[in-house]
């Protein structure tokens, strides 16, 4: 039995009505490489994941999870965390300090 990623990328292939050895051309990829990751002889390789996602305009996660959308806690898990400087206060403050090593009048 194929793995559902293995599924879908067959489907991606089926869909754009071209074989294994034309989508091979297209991804840039060696044809037998990307036969033995499809039929399981070798491991399929995040390169050839990418490189089918970018191609064929298709979502990475839908195709790593036959999702359709990222879940939340998902997204939020990885979301970029707010810094803990306030930078504006931090640039302030440095110009503050130039100003006055240069004898220049501050405004506060």
């Amino acid at each position: 039995m194929q793995k559902p990623i293995i599924q879908r990328i067959n489907d991606i292939i089926t869909r754009n009505n071209i074989n294994v050895s034309q989508a091979s051309k297209l991804i840039g990829m060696p044809q037998n490489t990307l036969s033995r990751q499809l039929n399981g002889v070798s491991s399929l390789q995040l390169d050839t994941v990418l490189s089918i996602c970018e191609y064929f305009n298709e979502d990475v996660y839908w195709l790593l999870t036959g999702r359709s959308e990222i879940p939340k806690d998902v997204v939020s898990s990885y979301a970029a965390p707010k810094p803990e400087v306030d930078y504006k206060e931090k640039y302030y403050a440095a110009l503050e300090e130039y100003l006055d090593v240069w004898g220049m009048p501050t405004s506060g």
